[in-house]
């Protein structure tokens, strides 16, 4: 069974502490059609997992138990289109809104300020704010960065923002094993 880690709502505990309070899990497939950027892990249910629950690999978020069957589960990617994440610049700890999955592959930050610290090459993390998922683990590596134009709902004018994709920490593909772990409250 996977014991839930206490929060205590503070979304600043240590990443590391959710580790030691996993479950191992190999990654057994890898999601088709709907579920494209979806992992299948061969513990389930029947192995105390539920949807929710997050699924890292070292210090790296992969993604987030999107349903778990008695003896599997299916992991939904960081980089799903259906992602949101509350991310962070680890360098600055500037908040950067929400993460969202992109169809290639990446994540990226959108409707940033020109005044963004951001850079190329900064690492990004969770930043937790009242999510499921603590704040500190990493998502990815800044590629790009740079100015675009942004529709204006209420004047109809487009604004300069910026905007940036983010190379995922770790090759999602490629995983053989993760671990499973729930934040929280409570058991089953």
């Amino acid at each position: 069974m996977i014991a839930p880690i206490e929060t205590d709502g503070h979304p600043d505990h240590d990443p590391a502490r959710a580790l030691r309070a996993g479950r191992p899990a190999l990654v057994i497939g890898h999601g088709a059609d709907q579920w494209a950027d979806a992992l299948i892990l061969n513990v389930g249910s029947g192995s105390g997992v539920r949807g929710g629950d997050m699924v890292v690999s070292g210090p790296d978020l992969v993604g987030v138990v999107a349903r778990a069957n008695p003896g599997t589960c299916v992991v939904r990617l960081v980089t799903d289109r259906y992602t949101r994440l509350p991310a962070r610049c680890a360098r600055s700890q500037e908040s950067l809104g929400m993460a969202s999955g992109t169809a290639r592959g990446q994540l990226q930050l959108g409707d940033l300020p020109l005044s963004s610290d951001l850079r190329e090459g900064d690492l990004v993390c969770t930043a937790g704010l009242g999510a499921s998922v603590p704040s500190g683990l990493l998502l990815g590596r800044v590629e790009t960065f740079h100015q675009v134009g942004v529709l204006d709902p209420a004047t109809g004018a487009r604004r300069p923002r910026a905007r940036a994709t983010v190379r995922p920490a770790t090759d999602l593909l490629s995983l053989e094993s993760v671990w499973v772990v729930r934040l929280g409250p409570g058991g089953d």
